[in-house]
């Protein structure tokens, strides 16, 4: 059983689950304008082993509204204040696209409080990011924006998402063609709650957005263990093999995993996470088996 509960940051309550019993900790940060259901399919295999939380972002599902801070710089504080104060003792971070930026910006940061990192497919190149965010998925986020703007039902708010135009596709596709009834209602439930100026930072200012998060720094600077999960980029991942090498080049104590086939979001959309829970488990179980070994005399 998970209980809801709250913790205010910065005057704005932020939301968070967390699973019963009392293992090791295990934070789960969500990609984006995600609510924490999006990484249910993760849950209740790690609650069997870890004492597991997820988040909301601010502006996000249950979390409070904050306009004008839905920078990662933002974000990054909230869990900040969150592994110091709810959490305490150090834990592993799961964080899938910009919740693996706010991961590294904490095993940086906050070294103390952070054991290990698994990163779900951030975004590794910059350069293509901002190219990718200022092309045909520009017009999807300025609709869902509006959508989010009407005060609508939520079976209303998924039957405009469904109708909206295909990002980079012909111009007679539809969302609704390309996900199935429940993404949208998922989907819908995402926007029915988030502020809609989450979305003003990657519609009007993206480069100061990743501006952010000082890449190179946070992956020389996180020294702890830090799995990289890298999706498949024909399959809609964010990075290259040359990507994840180069990262792999600047992380101490780095190593990484590719899921062939498997999108941006490595699963969790389809609930089809077998080989993402393999990757996460097999790396926590691995740091606590190093840390029960013997030591050699």
């Amino acid at each position: 059983m998970l209980k809801s509960r709250t913790f205010h940051a910065e005057g704005a309550p932020i939301h968070y689950v967390e699973s019963e019993g009392d293992g090791s900790p295990l934070v789960l940060l969500p990609g984006g304008g995600n609510r924490w259901q999006a990484l249910m399919p993760l849950i209740p295999a790690l609650s069997l082993r870890w004492k597991t939380y997820a988040l909301d972002w601010r502006g996000c599902g249950a979390s409070g509204h904050l306009p004008g801070t839905y920078y990662p710089r933002h974000f990054a504080s909230d869990v900040e204040m969150f592994l110091r104060d709810i959490v305490g003792s150090p834990a592993i971070l799961f964080g899938h696209s910009l919740g693996g930026w706010v991961a590294l910006m904490m095993a940086t940061a906050l070294p103390q409080k952070v054991r290990a990192v698994v990163l779900g497919d951030p975004p590794l190149d910059f350069e293509y990011f901002c190219t990718w965010a200022t092309g045909p998925i520009t017009s999807f986020w300025a609709d869902t924006q509006e959508i989010a703007s009407a005060d609508l039902s939520l079976c209303d708010l998924a039957a405009r998402l469904a109708e909206l135009p295909l990002p980079g596709q012909d111009p007679s596709s539809r969302y609704g063609d390309a996900v199935d009834a429940i993404s949208l209602l998922s989907m819908a439930k995402d926007l029915a709650s988030m502020d809609p100026t989450l979305l003003d930072p990657l519609l009007h200012h993206v480069e100061e957005y990743v501006g952010d998060v000082p890449l190179g720094e946070v992956l020389r600077g996180a020294q702890c263990p830090v799995l990289l999960v890298q999706a498949d980029r024909e399959a809609g991942g964010f990075n290259a093999d040359s990507d994840v090498t180069r990262a792999l080049s600047l992380l101490p104590r780095g190593s990484s995993v590719k899921l062939e086939g498997e999108g941006h979001f490595l699963g969790l959309d389809s609930w089809n996470v077998a080989p993402l829970l393999r990757s996460i488990v097999g790396f926590a179980e691995s740091l606590l088996n190093a840390a029960a070994a013997p030591s050699s005399s």
